[in-house]
């Protein structure tokens, strides 16, 4: 058994027209709904990780702020115990040993031989160290062989490299004797 309706044409589009409109103020309520829900979400469990995180590369704490979530505060308190159970080592033995070696050798020049050194670690050339110390350029020269002979380099590039590694470890200054305890006592 079977029954048949007709409809009129206009009747039928204008129902199908309805349907649709429903469906698409229903998807649009539910979109806008999701989208609020999305931003309370963020705020209430986003941005207090977010904002911990930030204070963390800032200075390395969250301070009192715990962020309201344990096992996030756990984490952040098992991160820092570790951490201040581990003990930086400064530089590597190998490293310290060899700035250790060059300090003993750079003992050994004289005051003028330190100044040129000094002058090099200002990334002054060998024309400009003698024009500054008002020495000929043969004159600066010899300084330099007796420089590397006693500091045991080949040459101005790895005294440069030995001067920039000082530097970078921040050793620069003790090594020349400022702002710390002179190593050479002929300074």
């Amino acid at each position: 058994m079977c029954a048949i309706t007709l409809v009129p044409r206009e009747y039928y589009s204008a129902m199908a027209f309805a349907d649709r409109m429903k469906i698409i103020v229903a998807s649009s309520l539910l979109f806008v709904v999701a989208l609020m829900l999305s931003r309370y979400l963020s705020r209430r469990f986003v941005r207090p990780i977010s904002d911990a995180v930030d204070a963390l590369k800032a200075d390395g704490s969250i301070g009192d702020g715990l962020t309201g979530f344990s096992e996030i505060d756990a984490l952040v308190s098992v991160l820092d115990s570790k951490a201040a159970s581990i003990k930086p080592s400064l530089l590597p033995p190998d490293v310290a040993s060899l700035l250790d070696e060059f300090s003993a050798r750079f003992a050994t020049l004289t005051a003028t031989e330190r100044k040129i050194v000094k002058l090099y670690a200002d990334n002054l050339e060998t024309s400009e160290v003698a024009e500054r110390l008002f020495i000929s350029i043969h004159t600066a020269r010899k300084h330099n062989a007796n420089i590397y002979r006693k500091l045991n380099v080949g040459s101005r590039e790895e005294l440069v490299l030995y001067l920039e590694l000082f530097r970078r470890c921040k050793k620069l200054d003790a090594l020349f004797g400022e702002g710390g305890v002179s190593q050479n006592p002929e300074a």
